[in-house]
């Protein structure tokens, strides 16, 4: 591959191969972590997928060639392993074999167990060998300009279909289409939940409008008694409506407090690190209270136009 890739440096500027290994045990001292994650690959890494290091520095081609035992860590790594003290040049245990750090990289996420600073990067010649001669199973290219890319794309499926001989045994595709991909899905998804939420919004506000309009029937003689004393039309709607923002209110604090939950508990589970939007959960409630107002007016309206005489007269 790294032929081709030579031949056809008039539209391909880099190229980084891609080893990954699960489950790998990382030791420093009598530190270890046993669910990390090894990824082998090479110089051209660190500019194809815009991965730099903080300390020390990244792998170069010498790394590759000569399959020396250098690694990089992840700030996860480096915090529960070193703690905050320097970690180049010191020794890591690699599923029992010693790699020299010669690099912290850049957070990526959040520093947590399972995220994208859980891992380690070492050359991936050496990743061949430890990982007993796993295979390269996926390339990052990078065209050497965006008008280029096409290009690049061209040649790379005509390389692998002449190596393959089936366009079924592999898939070329660029960041941007993964992108795109990804951005139709969470369209997708937010239409669909949108829908679910106004389905949701609805039956919920005709539950209200029915309890408020069973209300203002059992309460008729209230309202005559409140009118034949001096109570205005308008008192009497602001009494239901603010009973009916109540009831919505109640529903959307609820409500909240569940999906802050469900998330905080979901992230315990999965060991995954949440970070709610209470702008977004503030919106929730105050559209809750909207709908509190929108539909608690009908049974408002109807109780503020009683006729005092006719509802004191209410059996």
């Amino acid at each position: 591959f790294f032929d081709f890739v030579a031949k056809n440096n008039d539209v391909i500027e880099y190229a980084a191969p891609s080893i990954s290994g699960n489950n790998i045990t990382v030791k420093s001292g009598n530190k270890n972590i046993k669910t990390t994650s090894l990824e082998g690959t090479n110089y051209a890494y660190e500019t194809v997928r815009n991965t730099h290091v903080t300390e020390g520095r990244f792998l170069d081609p010498t790394d590759t060639d000569t399959r020396q035992k250098v690694v990089l860590i992840g700030t996860y790594i480096y915090k529960e392993l070193f703690n905050g003290q320097n970690a180049v040049g010191n020794i890591l245990k690699i599923n029992g074999e010693m790699f020299t750090v010669v690099g912290v990289l850049e957070e990526k996420s959040t520093s947590t167990a399972s995220s994208q600073d859980d891992r380690v990067i070492i050359p991936y010649t050496s990743a061949k060998r430890m990982l007993k001669n796993a295979t390269i199973r996926s390339y990052a290219v990078q065209a050497k300009s965006p008008a280029l890319m096409t290009a690049a794309i061209e040649k790379l499926q005509a390389f692998l279909l002449s190596k393959l001989g089936n366009a079924d045994s592999y898939n070329v595709f660029n960041q941007a289409d993964l992108l795109t991909r990804i951005n139709d899905t969470t369209k997708s998804q937010a239409i669909l939940l949108g829908g679910i939420a106004a389905i949701s919004l609805l039956v919920g506000g005709i539950g209200i409008m029915n309890i408020m309009l069973v209300s203002v029937t059992e309460r008729t003689r209230e309202i005559g008694i409140r009118k034949a004393i001096g109570a205005k039309r308008m008192n009497i709607l602001t009494q239901f409506i603010i009973e009916a923002i109540v009831v919505s209110s109640l529903g959307g604090i609820i409500g909240v407090a569940l999906g802050l939950g469900g998330s905080y508990a979901m992230g315990a589970l999965m060991k995954i690190p949440t970070e709610p939007s209470y702008i977004a959960a503030s919106i929730s409630f105050g559209f809750s209270a909207f709908v509190g107002v929108f539909f608690g007016f009908y049974p408002a309206n109807k109780a503020s136009k009683l006729n005092p005489i006719e509802a004191l007269r209410f059996e």
